[in-house]
């Protein structure tokens, strides 16, 4: 249904009813918590909001230029974008200016910015005050603003090799998923993308995916299917890792709650349908009734790049160390290497507050085979043999433990001495490939279903 416009371009109808009204080239919009729509009126220059009904012009002289100040008389040169936040605060993008943003007292004043953000193109808001997140693209990069603290994406047209360090291309259009997972629409290059940011420490590396689109091999630029149209993109299940803090897993009573604790390797390079948690918690999911799984199984990933045994204690302790999950999945590898100790240690803690504890150790790709090293340790000539020793090592130590575990070494090996067989690792970062993570988490999953740790509190 039209709400506002006539269909012909100019200037009219402030006061009176919104489909009697004449915008010119509307770039953008919002709705506020009231229903209220914020139109970035880029013809005219100025805002225009919509309440029950009726026009009216929200800010802005419709003359050309830079001046803050009163709403009522500022000036905005080119409109891109409008945004607004959940304390009301109106942003928008005007490009060869900045960002602008409108208080509750009818101020326009321009955001201190990085000095390629007068060419912004778009912007989105979510969250309020100093809890406030800011995305906005300019001519080169993507910049993300979260109180004090920022992050700079600089785009790409490029497709997505493994490990590379990608970007997502033009934001032409950005959505806010949550603290750290944007959308994109890339114009340039007629892709919708996923962008994971960075979140140290926990998280230090950043992934992006096409959702739909994109450059292909053999494709030109010219798009296709008439378009003209609103696509939606369906199912996306975007979650990530829960930290910092884990409120959203833990209240969920009501189920039975399996935490995934580990570094990189838990969680890399996916979506959530890909990724080993995620693998568990369908397997289980379609599986529950015969396992005498009488709750729906919930998982999340706790992801620690730093994953010591320090590190990795204390976060259990303080994030589950209270009975938040019913199950912690503990997934380690050479990287870090816990003692007996401390897993035992950490076993009878989560056992008194009710808690399983089952350890996973799954190797790194350059200790299962030569083919998955990764580049540099080819050029340096290192030792399989004596990466693939240490690996056996590893896991003949933690087997010598009480605690419920899985390992896939062995496993890992004769996968990849299979002809033929996709790869479980990248060859370029050493990291589980989409194939891999989902070959992990159906065995953890069939494991689980042998164990069934469900069947009565853990002894």
């Amino acid at each position: 249904a039209t709400v506002a416009g006539t269909g012909s371009a100019g200037y009219t109808g402030d006061g009176g009813a919104s489909l009697s009204a004449q915008l010119n080239y509307p770039g953008g919009l919002s709705v506020d918590a009231s229903g209220d729509v914020y139109v970035a009126d880029a013809g005219n220059r100025c805002i225009r909001k919509i309440s029950n009904g009726v026009v009216s012009t929200f800010s802005g002289s419709r003359a050309p230029g830079h001046a803050d100040g009163d709403a009522r008389i500022a000036q905005f040169d080119d409109l891109k974008g409008i945004a607004i936040d959940d304390d009301g605060l109106v942003y928008v993008a005007d490009y060869g200016v900045g960002i602008r943003r409108i208080d509750a007292a009818g101020t326009v004043t321009t955001i201190t910015r990085p000095e390629d953000a007068t060419s912004v193109l778009d912007i989105a808001v979510r969250g309020a005050g100093a809890n406030a997140l800011i995305a906005y693209g300019d001519a080169l990069r993507l910049h993300v603003l979260a109180g004090a603290k920022s992050q700079d994406v600089a785009y790409t047209d490029s497709r997505e090799p493994a490990a590379s360090d990608l970007g997502i291309g033009h934001a032409d259009a950005i959505a806010i998923v949550n603290a750290n997972t944007l959308v994109v629409a890339d114009a340039a290059t007629n892709a919708v993308r996923l962008l994971r940011l960075a979140a140290p420490p926990f998280l230090t590396d950043r992934m992006s995916r096409t959702l739909a689109g994109g450059l292909r091999e053999g494709d030109d630029l010219s798009g296709g299917f008439g378009n003209r149209r609103i696509r939606a993109i369906a199912h996306v299940d975007s979650r990530g890792s829960v930290l910092p803090g884990a409120a959203a897993f833990t209240q969920t009573r009501k189920a039975y709650r399996i935490a995934v604790v580990g570094n990189s390797y838990a969680f890399y390079n996916v979506l959530w349908p890909e990724s080993i948690p995620g693998r568990i918690e369908a397997l289980l999911g379609q599986d529950s009734p015969p396992l005498g799984l009488r709750t729906r199984p919930v998982v999340a990933v706790f992801r620690v790049d730093d994953l010591s045994a320090a590190s990795g204690a204390s976060l259990i302790h303080e994030e589950l160390g209270d009975g938040e999950a019913d199950l912690v999945i503990l997934m380690l590898n050479a990287y870090d290497p816990w003692d007996a100790t401390a897993l035992e240690d950490l076993r009878s803690s989560l056992q008194a507050t009710g808690t399983r504890l089952m350890l996973i150790y799954t190797p790194q790709g350059f200790e299962v085979s030569p083919l998955d090293f990764p580049d540099g340790a080819r050029e340096r000539n290192v030792d399989f043999n004596a990466l693939h020793a240490e690996a056996v090592k590893s896991e003949s130590f933690y087997n010598r433990t009480t605690i419920e575990s899985l390992f896939l070494l062995d496993a890992m090996s004769a996968w990849e001495s299979t002809p033929g067989h996709p790869s479980l690792f990248y060859a370029a970062d050493h990291h589980f490939t989409i194939y891999g993570t989902q070959w992990v988490g159906e065995r953890v999953a069939a494991e689980l279903e042998r164990w069934r740790p469900w069947r009565g509190p853990p002894s």
